[in-house]
């Protein structure tokens, strides 16, 4: 039995071939798998594919296809080497038109030419993604079923005037579309030597699309669709320049309400674009803040409370405040202090190895300009003014502990938001900081760790309404108005 889609006919009978196991790939060179529809259905009523092994600088030409999975629930036999293969419905779909649209070239198709239960090989082809899509001849973006978004598309193609009616329809299924909410389309799309969308086996090349009306439209401030349009802007075809390309940070603030099934794929699919953070390796197989570490390291000169805050916040790492917060939370920062004894604390900066004192107000510390601590005879007392640590705040942390190396602490923070005082003081077990002492002669020093989670709460506190990334560059660089980095990465 069959049923139909429009004229496609789909078998729901569980085909009797054995299950399509990928063939090994070589790991040492820029090896990809490529598949092309072959013609007709199987004897089965299933789409038909052919696996070609080869490296993505050999001289095939071969386009890449870039889509929205959907859920793993909906799903459709095929045919690959002569075996079934399962695909998702999204997929099945674009498959079955491009038969009916005899586009028998070779494609790259990520479901089908990436063995997914294999970590090692994901991870291999997710670093060479940039290439591949660079590599490709062109991208089609498959853009579902949609008939209205057919007729838009097929009409700008035909250069004449539309409908006002499929116009305002069309514009709104496009702009709708879930394809723009995908992370991995970010770089999937800029990448691409040439963008066709393309929509029920209707073509347009992404160039084609009426983007100064689009413009007109968003500049005029229209908010029924302002963050849609602002969403769409952002892949508008452009000439290739020499421009440095931007941080990691810088894309993963711009693209931070992306979509992806896994949190990961938000780091991993900027890397092609990025500059500053694009040695980051990938690895599926580490937990979620040892890659939320090692991104911060590879951004290390555009470290601060900022760049902890977006980074958590791309991965959805809780913080120490959390109901249930993360059990592998490494500590990921320090800050080092040293009180001579003479009425001065001071740090010192490990890049210049100056040394800066300041002088202790007993019994508080809170000037500006860095991160204070003042010993007592039954406590060890911390003020955070975090505006020296990150521009973006403005409030105060006190940390107070009975003993050093314990984490039993007295947590205020003080500040205010729009103008209203806020003093709350949360007194807890904080596992997040460590504070190790030591004493030689009239030197008394004091390092202070913090783990990831503690730093996020500290940068999830309230703060002033501005850009986080105003004390660094779109490329990294830190800002002249940038805070001394005083907090450094372990």
């Amino acid at each position: 039995m069959a049923a139909t889609c429009g004229s496609l006919p789909i078998n729901f009978l569980r085909p009797s071939q054995p299950d399509y196991k990928h063939a090994a790939l070589d790991h040492s060179k820029a090896s990809i798998r490529l598949v092309r529809i072959l013609p007709g259905l199987s004897i089965e009523g299933r789409v038909r594919c052919e696996v070609h092994p080869t490296t993505i600088n050999s001289a095939m030409t071969y386009t890449c296809l870039s889509y929205v999975w959907g859920p793993e629930s909906d799903g459709e036999w095929i045919i690959l080497e002569g075996q079934r293969f399962r695909v998702r419905w999204n997929l099945f779909m674009f498959l079955s038109y491009a038969l009916t649209k005899r586009l028998n070239h070779w494609l790259w198709i990520d479901a089908l030419c990436i063995d997914q239960t294999n970590t090692n090989e994901r991870n291999h082809q997710v670093q060479q993604m940039g290439q591949i899509f660079c590599g490709a001849e062109a991208v089609i973006s498959w853009l579902g079923l949609d008939e209205v978004l057919f007729s838009y598309l097929k009409a700008i193609n035909q250069s004449e005037p539309i409908d006002p009616e499929l116009s305002k329809r069309g514009q709104q299924a496009l702009l709708g579309n879930r394809y723009w909410d995908r992370a991995w389309i970010t770089q999937e799309v800029v990448l691409a030597r040439e963008v066709h969308l393309m929509a029920c086996g209707g073509s347009l090349r992404l160039k084609d699309l009426p983007w100064q009306r689009y413009k007109k439209q968003y500049v005029s401030g229209n908010h029924n669709t302002g963050t849609e349009l602002h969403r769409l802007l952002r892949f508008e075809p452009k000439e290739r320049g020499s421009d440095a390309k931007p941080s990691l940070l810088y894309l993963l603030w711009v693209f931070r309400e992306t979509k992806c099934s896994s949190p990961r794929d938000r780091i991993f699919s900027l890397l092609s674009l990025c500059g500053l953070g694009s040695d980051l390796v990938v690895d599926y197989a580490t937990t979620l803040e040892q890659i939320a570490f090692d991104t911060l390291r590879t951004c290390r000169r555009a470290f601060c409370l900022c760049s902890a805050l977006i980074v958590g916040d791309a991965l959805g790492i809780p913080d120490t405040s959390s109901p249930t917060p993360s059990e592998d939370d490494p500590m990921v920062a320090q800050l080092v202090l040293s009180h001579t004894g003479d009425g001065y604390w001071y740090w010192t900066d490990t890049e210049s190895s100056a040394m800066h004192l300041f002088p202790i107000p007993f019994p508080k510390l809170c000037t500006s300009r860095t991160f204070y601590g003042t010993k007592r005879i039954e406590s060890i007392a911390f003020t955070v003014n975090l505006k020296d640590l990150c521009i973006s705040y403005y409030s105060n942390v006190i940390l107070i502990t009975a003993y050093p190396g314990r984490s039993d602490f007295s947590f205020q923070f003080l500040g205010s938001v729009n103008g209203q005082a806020q003093d709350t003081t949360l007194k807890r077990r904080v596992s997040g900081v460590r504070i190790e002492c030591s004493s030689a002669k009239r030197e008394y020093r004091c390092t202070v760790r913090f783990s990831l989670g503690f730093l996020l709460e500290i940068a999830r506190s309230p703060r002033q309404y501005v850009d986080p990334l105003s004390c660094y560059d779109k490329s990294g660089v830190r800002s002249e108005q940038g805070a001394t980095p005083i907090l450094e990465l372990l």
